[in-house]
């Protein structure tokens, strides 16, 4: 049985024609989709996609009408074997063209939906970045102001609420009143290092977030004092009294869990002065020695006679020439006095305790002593730390101070864990 030469070849015309506009109308949308890059132009492309499914149904419906036809004049029509397959292949192929024609589809898709997120993630963090520092939370402290016609202040403080040990009402020169107070201690030489550097410029005091104060340094405050003036429609006294409450939760987190101290059977007003007073540095030294042992090493009798016998003899070597004009560690480590005295310490590791509170460890680490302090103790414990990586983000003696306190521990562990393996 045959088919009509002239009717199949206007079959394959007609479905040629229909694959073609299916296929040219599918490039038009996306060249359209492409061009367009908007979020708007997604409900246009899903209109499109519907019409195409619909084009797409009605063309598969009349090749099974066809296809159909043609199986029923087969007793009428001489439709040789051959001609069946071919159909089917037809029918296969159209069926893949489609499957590509939607991978291709949900491709574009996916990368414009991707696009558009980078736009949007780009945006955000062009946003964040130009955003003001006064929306950063800082500590409640005194900070340098890094450019007064922005209200523009540094990120790291100068000194802390919880740096205060003294805190009073008062009044200035001019009847005015203030509020005076004092550093810590520990941190006077950081804070006349500070406004030593700000002298001619403004340094800003922060609570809350909110500037109370700028004053104009004028020269380095060594003393550790300070006064804060409250600006027009400032409340000083309520200002003196956060601040109190702020240095006390410092101090009273501390020792949280803790039971309370006798100190807290007299008058709560009592207790708060006698917590506000205590130093934070020396209370949190204290709470981490009963909490952190292992942190902190307990010697007993030494021979100190032989050791300051030692530590003299290297530090008159050192100060003879050409030794006293060398900067080179290498030359410095090739005296005998330094030999003998790094053997004894490395011999006698509990000597190091003492070096700790020899010449070689207060000064500054920057220097000669910090390459020698590393060559002896790394010699005894070659996993510790160096203290010259330890201390070089510091710029001022307070700060070295506490990053040489953090390089002790370490060295004090590693010599607790030692004395522990022997026993």
């Amino acid at each position: 049985m045959f088919i009509n030469k002239g009717l199949f070849e206007i079959l394959f015309k007609k479905r040629g024609l229909v694959l073609r506009e299916m296929i040219i109308l599918a490039v038009n949308n996306l060249k359209k989709q492409c061009l367009m890059g908007t979020l708007g132009c997604i409900n246009d492309m899903l209109q499109r996609d519907k019409e195409n499914r619909e084009l797409r149904k009605r063309s598969r419906e009349r090749l099974s009408d066809t296809y159909h036809r043609l199986l029923d004049t087969r007793k009428s029509t001489d439709l040789p074997h051959v001609a069946l397959e071919q159909m089917e292949d037809i029918r296969r192929k159209t069926q893949e063209k489609e499957k590509l024609d939607k991978a291709a589809y949900f491709k574009a898709m996916a990368c414009l939906v991707v696009g558009v997120a980078l736009i949007l993630l780009l945006g955000w963090l062009l946003v964040g970045c130009n955003s003001r520092p006064s929306a950063i939370h800082r500590e409640s402290g005194w900070y340098h102001v890094v450019n007064p016609d922005e209200d523009s202040l540094s990120l790291e403080p100068i000194v802390t609420v919880k740096d205060f040990v003294a805190l009073r009402m008062d009044s200035d020169g001019h009847g005015t009143c203030v509020i005076v107070g004092r550093i810590s201690k520990h941190k006077q030489k950081k804070w006349a290092y500070e406004t030593e550097k700000a002298i001619g410029r403004q340094i800003a005091f922060v609570l809350d977030d909110s500037v109370i104060t700028r004053p104009t340094v004028n020269a380095s405050i060594e003393s550790g004092a300070f006064q804060i003036s409250a600006p027009r429609g400032h409340d000083l006294k309520s200002i003196y009294t956060r601040i109190r409450k702020e240095k006390i939760d410092s101090i009273e987190s501390l020792f949280k869990g803790w039971e309370k101290d006798s100190i807290y059977d007299s008058s709560r007003e009592q207790a708060d002065s006698i917590v506000f007073a205590m130093d934070y540095w020396e209370a949190s030294e204290w709470v981490d020695m009963s909490v952190n042992p292992e942190d902190h090493y307990w010697w007993g009798d030494l021979d100190t006679a032989t050791y300051n016998q030692l530590e003299s003899a290297l530090r008159e070597e050192m100060t003879k020439p050409p030794f006293s004009i060398s900067s080179r560690a290498e030359d410095y480590m090739k005296l005998e006095a330094y030999r003998k005295y790094k053997a004894y310490l490395c011999e006698h590791a509990d000597y190091i305790n003492l070096m700790f509170q020899g010449f070689l460890f207060t000064e500054p680490a920057s220097g000669l002593c910090g390459f020698l302090v590393d060559d002896i103790v790394k010699s005894r414990y070659p996993t510790a730390p160096s203290i010259r990586a330890m201390t070089s983000g510091t710029d001022n003696p307070d700060d070295e101070m506490f990053a040489k306190l953090k390089y002790q521990k370490v060295v004090w562990r590693l010599m607790n864990e030692e004395k522990e393996a022997k026993e």
